[in-house]
Formats: structure tokens, sequence, C-alpha cells
């Protein structure tokens, strides 16, 4: 059967009874034909400025034949060529042998344009009548020889019509036969092929929308809330928690109520402050809460939560409490006496208290404060409208997450590259750094997590790797290095998470923290494993991590556990 470029099904031959059977019959060709359909192009020089070949057939001995379909009434009179569509009756004049010849002479144009070391072939035309029989007695026209005029009964036997139109045109010029090189050369110049893949910084422009429209579906759990004065909401990384959160912030502040929004740590409350300048909203975290509320503490800065905790319940005015409302964000690092009191303070002025939470990301304690789990009204978010949907499920891989919901936003599947050696930690840094930069990220895109703390890890912030400064503070103009930890809550085009160790997976507070990490990527994620487990181990440990998937007991068995590539 002939190679046909494209190929179509029957609804594609624009409406055209006559063009689906000469497709049809063309079909029957032996394979050395490849067929082209519908062959459009645009002039390459003043003589000609744009047309369409219905049909080009291509033979490696034979030659290039251009066929022009003109199905319905057909009739020749006084010079013209007349067509009567059967079922409008209308009639038009056509140029069917002008047509063909214009097609021929600019494909010919093209390959000579193109092909230089080999002769082209012999490119010849005919013109296919496939709705009339044409007589052997039938006077055609000076332009018209019978043998390059096809009709009805050519579609029985399509082959023996061309042959019969390439012999007639061999005639007249010389056929060259072409290899299989030449045969290629041929039909690439026909038919180029071109892709190009748009960068990176472009996809997340085009996919940004998408995620505005996800997280405007999210929004419509905050009308709940309006007749809800306290609940806690779950919602896995990227459910959009603390975009809704700031959301309802907005709306009660527009009531001229004064609201606390309560996050852990200082980076997000550094974001959520630079990028929302809201009247009547205090963001904090809860260290600076407790700074603002009891003043500067001698104490080490892992043991003021504590005396805060301490000076609310027994030293502080609460008739100086300000905030009628509070909003938590990541309320599962939160501490049972901490959200407790806060409750209280603001129940005493009968206002909203909303905590957001994420039961899979307690990495600064072991368990889920009681408070969430006891409260008696808890709502689920279920759409991620933060991550590409293979970014998510290599996240909820990760903690063996199953029946989540995925979005419709795709990119390219996570990575995950291994290494034994500081220096091959460093080439991941350095290749990760470089091609985020190629693909047109901006610096504040790309942020590099560890796993381990800053002092601990073999990344050296004062070096460059790709020629590029880190910063653990988040300079303009440099690639923010921090910890996992730190950067929790919020998010980042691309994340490269470092000191992840293959043994570690095996510890549930590890799997916890890394699937924190992955979270924060929108859309590229590369995983850095320091591959510090024997090749006949593997098995152990991913029995352990998932005992009930079976996979391969290598790094296939990885691959597949977590949903990267390698």
């Amino acid at each position: 059967m002939a190679v046909f470029i494209p190929s179509v099904k029957p609804e594609d031959f624009n409406n055209s009874y006559g063009e689906k059977k000469v497709y049809e019959a063309l079909g029957t060709l032996a394979d050395q034909y490849t067929v082209f359909y519908s062959l459009n192009w645009v002039g390459i020089n003043e003589k000609r400025t744009v047309g369409e070949a219905d049909f080009v057939v291509v033979h490696p001995a034979k030659g290039i034949f251009v066929i022009e379909v003109k199905s319905g009434e057909i009739e020749y009179k006084n010079g013209e060529w007349i067509q009567t569509n059967t079922r409008s009756g209308q009639s038009k004049r056509i140029e069917p042998y002008v047509q063909a010849r214009k097609s021929q002479f600019e494909l010919l144009d093209r390959l000579n344009q193109e092909i230089r070391d080999f002769r082209i072939p012999m490119m010849c035309y005919g013109v296919w009548f496939p709705s009339i029989d044409i007589s052997e007695k039938a006077p055609l026209p000076p332009e018209s020889p019978k043998e390059i005029t096809l009709d009805k009964l050519d579609l029985e036997n399509a082959e023996k019509a061309i042959n019969s139109a390439f012999d007639y045109w061999g005639k007249k010029y010389r056929q060259i036969s072409l290899n299989q090189y030449q045969l290629k050369k041929v039909i690439d110049v026909l038919c180029p092929h071109f892709h190009v893949v748009p960068r990176l910084k472009t996809k997340i422009e085009e996919m940004e929308e998408s995620y505005i429209q996800l997280t405007r579906q999210q929004a419509a759990l905050l009308d709940f809330l309006e007749e809800q004065k306290t609940a806690v909401v779950h919602g896995l990384a990227g459910t959009g928690k603390t975009v809704l959160g700031v959301e309802k912030a907005k709306r009660l502040a527009a009531q001229d109520e004064q609201v606390l929004f309560l996050c852990f740590n200082s980076f997000l409350r550094n974001a959520l402050k630079r990028n929302n300048t809201i009247p009547n909203v205090t963001f904090h975290n809860a260290h600076s809460l407790a700074y603002e509320i009891m003043g500067q503490s001698d104490l080490p800065i892992e043991d003021i939560l504590e005396e805060f905790e301490d000076f609310l319940k027994g030293v502080f005015d609460e008739d100086s409490w300000e905030y009628s409302n509070i909003i938590v964000d990541e309320g599962q690092d939160l501490d049972d006496r901490l959200l407790n009191r806060l409750y209280e303070l603001v129940k005493k002025k009968n206002g909203c208290f909303y905590v957001f939470y994420d039961r899979n990301q307690h990495i600064m304690k072991n368990q889920l404060p009681k408070w969430i789990e006891d409260a008696e009204c808890r709502l689920v978010l279920h759409k991620n409208c933060r991550n590409t949907a293979e970014v998510f499920k290599t996240s909820c891989s990760i903690m063996g997450l199953e029946n989540v919901s995925y979005n419709d936003v795709h990119g390219e599947i996570p990575a995950a590259r291994f290494y034994a050696r500081e220096d091959e930690e460093e080439k991941i840094v350095s290749d990760f750094i470089k091609r985020s930069m190629d693909e047109g990220l901006d610096f504040s895109d790309v942020v590099i997590l560890t796993a381990k703390t800053i002092e601990s890890s073999w990344i050296d912030p004062t070096k460059k790797y790709a020629g590029q400064e880190l910063s653990c503070k988040g300079e303009p103009g440099k690639i923010l290095f921090t910890t996992i930890r730190k950067f929790k809550g919020l998010e980042a085009e691309a994340i490269l998470i470092v000191d992840a160790q293959m043994s570690a997976l095996t510890n549930p507070e590890n799997r916890r923290l890394l699937y924190t990490g992955s979270s924060r990527a929108k859309n590229l994620l590369n995983i850095a494993m320091l591959e510090d487990i024997k090749t006949g181990e593997y098995g152990d440990y991913l029995r352990n991590i998932a005992p009930d998937r079976n996979v391969p007991k290598n790094k296939k068995g990885l691959k597949r556990l977590l949903n990267v590539t390698i």
C-alpha cells in the first residue's frame, strides 16, 4: 500500500466526493509509491502566488506526478472548461490543466533550489475527473491528451492509469531513478520535518492562565465560609490553601475587620507581605507575632514559641488583643496550646478562625495538632492548582498517596539524578542552573532546596555554579539556596532538591520532607539523590517505602515508584 502524507480520515476531504474517491483509489498503489494529499504552497518567486496540488505521486524510478481533481459534471466549450456541481447545480469556469502545471513548476523550482547533489526526477502532471467516463473517441482539447486525463474507470486500476501517465511523459522527458537517500531528500523538500519546542519560560506563561482558572474554581469554598466562623481546611500541596486564605483575609478586611494572617516560616511571611498590601491585614509568622506581643527574648529561637504560649496563657491581657479574625496557614506546624489560645482570643471578639493545613506536611513536629483533628467543621480541597500534573504525581507518589485529583496542566516528568561524590552533585547543580537560564527563566524562578541544613550540605553558597551566584536570602540576580523547611509554603517555577539520600526514604519523616520540597515546584522538578545504598539493597528499601507495590528491585523500580525519569 502506498505511503500517504498526511494520512487522513474520510471527514477530512473538504466535503469533496471526488478527492475522497481518488484517495481511495491511490491507496491501492504498491508500497514504492508515496502520495501527498492537498499539498499547499506559496510561490518562491514572483511568477506564482499561492496554490494547491490535490495529489502528488512520487515513485523512485518513474518520477513525480501532480494530479488536479475535478469532480461533478464536466464540459469543454468555446475553449473553456465548465464544472457543474452535482448537488447544487451551480456551474463555474475552471482551468484544471493550468492549475496542475502551476503546481508542477512550483514544486520543480523548489526541488532545483534545494537539491544540488543529484539530478531532479521527472516532474509531470495530469487531471483526474472521477465522476465521469471519457470515451476513447472523445474530442479532447490539445492541452489534455488521454494519457494524462484520468476518469471514473481509472479508479478501478489506479496503478495502471498512473503508470500510463508516467510512460507518456517519459517519452518526452528523461526519467531519473532515485536511491533511498535521494528519495528521502525529495520527500523532505516537499514535506520537511519542522519541530521547535518553546522555551520553558514561554510554556510557563501559557500555563499560568490555567492555574488561575483552577484557583477560581477553588474559590467557591469561600462562599461556604461566609456562614461558617470556624473551620479547618485540608488540602494537599498546591491546592491553593494560601491563595484562598489571602482571599478570605481580603473579604474580612473589606468589612473593616482587623485580620491576622499567621504562618510558620519567615520566607512565606515576607513573600506574603511583599505581594499583598491589604489594609487591616497583618502578616506574621509565629516568631514575629511573639516578638511583637511580648518583645524580644534572650532565649534561643527554638524555645521562643514555648515562652510565647506561656505568656499568652498567664501574662497577656486579652483585652488588648486587636485582631478580630485569624487565618492560619500551614496550621499543622503550630502547637495545640498556641492554636487553642488564639482561638479563645478570637472567639471572645466573635470573629472568624480558619486553619489551612496539609496533614502530609507536618515536618516541624511528629503529629498533627489535636485542635485540627477535633475541629467540628472540616473541609477538603481536592484540585491541585499549582503544579503540573507530572510534578504533583511525583509529590504524591513520594507519600504513597493514591486516588488524588490531577489537573489538566501538563509538563515534563520530574527527573532523579544520582551522585556519590561532591563533584558529581556540583555538576548536577550547574547543569540545572544552566538549563534554567537557557530556558529563559529569571533568577527568581529558580530555587535550590536542601533536604539537610545549609551548613551540612555539599553545596557551597559562596561558590558560583554555571557562572551564577547563590544566595541564602533571596537576593536579586542570584539563585536562592535554602532548606526545604524554610521554603515551606512558597513555590517556584523550577526547583532542584539536593542532599536527598536513598537510605533516608525509608523514614516517613524524611519522605514528608521530600514531599514538601517537591511540591514547591510549579513546572520543573529535579531531585539529586545521594546513592548511599548498594545495588543489591534496592529491593529492601523499595519494599520498605511501598510494601504493597510490585516494582523492580532496582533503579527502574524507584523510577516507577516515584514517577521520575532517571
